[in-house]
């Protein structure tokens, strides 16, 4: 049978004396994470099988903190851990349905990305630059002024 609780059961008085900090702002986040010893052991083992194939699943209430947890211990395990290679994936002009793939160092491949970006950029700026240059045009009067020219012997020689 339920029984009513009393008025005295449903507050817990705390004294906040025994803090030294007025709001929890104040504190430092923790790095650990706390009451998991299972949960942690049970992800220590799964992140440590280095077989393909294997993944990692946690299983739990929706706002547990499941992905925080394990993403955190993920990028804690990884810092002892070397880095993988980068692989990156890049146009072939011959056949675009084949990318050509690119085995980098670590941290290349982002690197290689930023600067491709900026050439990409800078070509954007210089190519029409060149179209509009005083030298294009020169150039371009003369090959047109060649091609009338040989229309015009062309057209000569028929009559």
């Amino acid at each position: 049978m339920i029984k009513p609780l009393h008025v005295d059961k449903l507050y817990n008085h705390c004294d906040l004396e025994i803090f030294d900090f007025q709001t929890t702002a104040e504190l430092e986040e923790l790095d650990e994470i706390i009451g998991q010893s299972r949960a942690l052991k049970a992800i220590s083992f799964g992140i440590g099988i280095k077989k393909e194939g294997y993944n990692l699943y946690a299983m739990g209430k929706l706002g547990s903190g499941k992905h925080s947890v394990v993403e955190k211990f993920i990028q804690s395990s990884a810092k002892d851990e070397n880095k993988p290679d980068d692989w990156c994936y890049v146009n072939n002009f011959e056949d675009p349905r084949k990318p050509i793939s690119l085995k980098l160092l670590p941290s290349i491949g982002i690197q290689l990305k930023n600067d491709m970006e900026e050439l990409i950029e800078d070509l954007q700026g210089i190519i029409p630059s060149i179209f509009e240059s005083q030298e294009y045009r020169d150039k371009q009067q003369s090959i047109l002024n060649k091609l009338n020219e040989i229309k015009k012997r062309s057209f000569q020689e028929v009559k």
